[in-house]
């Protein structure tokens, strides 16, 4: 990328950041707007996470979904698991109810920290798991393959007593955790300043993971596996590295989510939403930084704009007021879709190099070394005018 794209782009995602910043300023910290920015920036987070493994190395990942929910479920665990005051055994409180007198045992200063980093790593782990018996699969097999890894977790994760099962868990108040002294509430200050400099660093991150000797090798192993091996990239050892570090944003995310959301309930961790962060990145273009944020404040921002009441014709009774159905939001992101796949198919900002593949300065220094094998001159269509 020529180095005016790179301050293009810098600029851009430096406004984005800001912008998020002053949200506050104009809204507060509670309401529907400073809600729906929080959980654009979460679901951004995780569609950068997804960008390392569908963006960077060309596999189609249909079960990121389960980072999401490993990453949520561990961090409400953490927080809600209490030592019995009379036998001292480990108890995780189901259903929202709570045990008078008991200790948390994660509870102490800065511990959210830690249970973040844990999230991360723990789903870090997973995904080099995971991907261990996909290692040699491509296309339409190992989105088939992750799909089918997906499902197991979720229904593992729907009837696990561990997890809350049917019954899901729920942060009651005093199980919330604090950071620097106070309450990280889906609403507070610290909650969204600590969302706000996660996805900064997921940013920063993702721009440097794309320019850097990893990203490059992951790019050529998503234009050609045989080419990079015959070229000398370990395929195998950077796909795991792709798959750790995608489930390590992965499971961030769902760390914040589930702050977001006061708890954990695996029926909202269908595979839905990992079709949800395909479609972000869709969008905005496989492969762009730029793209999957605008994905995710699309069609984030439209799910939450659908669940607002809009007047509706009734036979009989003229307009009445009242949000879409549920699935209706599935509806308009077909047609999104449908419509840019015939008239932007490569996405609304896809990760282009702008101007001459060769720069004048480097088109000048290969051309005072050209040999017999190779020499820089003007193309033939160039040379026919």
């Amino acid at each position: 990328m020529s180095r005016r794209n790179r301050r293009v782009e810098w600029f851009t995602l430096a406004a984005v950041c800001l912008a998020v910043a002053l949200v506050p300023l104009f809204y507060g910290f509670r309401g529907q707007v400073p809600s729906t920015v929080l959980k654009i920036c979460i679901y951004a987070v995780m569609a950068l996470g997804l960008h390392v493994v569908v963006g960077l190395t060309g596999l189609l990942d249909l079960g990121y979904v389960t980072f999401m929910a490993t990453g949520a479920v561990l961090t409400v665990v953490s927080m809600v698991a209490v030592a019995d005051p009379e036998t001292g055994t480990l108890i995780i409180p189901v259903g929202g109810r709570s045990l008078r007198g008991a200790e948390h045992l994660f509870h102490f200063p800065g511990s959210y920290l830690l249970v973040l980093a844990l999230a991360g790593l723990v789903c870090s782990a997973l995904g080099v798991l995971r991907g261990l018996p996909t290692l040699h699969l491509t296309g339409d097999y190992y989105a088939i393959v992750t799909l089918g890894m997906a499902e197991i977790m979720y229904i593992w994760y729907r009837t696990a007593e561990w997890t809350g099962g049917p019954q899901s868990l729920w942060l009651n108040p005093p199980d919330v955790p604090t950071l620097f002294g106070y309450k990280l509430y889906y609403d507070s200050a610290i909650y969204y300043f600590l969302v706000l400099m996660v996805f900064t660093a997921t940013i920063i991150g993702s721009i440097h993971l794309r320019d850097s000797r990893v990203g490059r090798a992951l790019s050529a192993i998503r234009l050609d596996p045989t080419a990079a091996m015959a070229c000398g990239v370990p395929v195998s050892r950077y796909k795991l590295t792709a798959f750790a570090v995608s489930g390590f944003i992965g499971g961030i995310g769902g760390s914040l989510f589930a702050l977001w959301s006061n708890g954990f309930s695996a029926i909202g961790m269908e595979v839905w939403e990992s079709i949800l962060l395909v479609c972000c990145l869709v969008l905005g273009g496989i492969g762009s930084v730029r793209g999957a944020l605008l994905g995710s404040v699309v069609l984030v921002a439209l799910g939450e704009i659908l669940r607002q009441k809009v007047p509706h014709y009734s036979s009989g009774v003229g307009l009445v007021w009242k949000a879409w159905p549920p699935e209706a939001r599935f509806l308009f992101y077909g047609l999104i879709l449908v419509a840019l796949m015939r008239f932007r198919p490569a996405g609304v900002l896809p990760d282009r190099v702008a101007g001459d593949p060769f720069p004048p300065e480097l088109a000048r220094a290969w051309s005072e070394r050209a040999t017999s094998l190779f020499r820089l001159g003007p193309s033939r269509k160039e040379a026919s005018r």
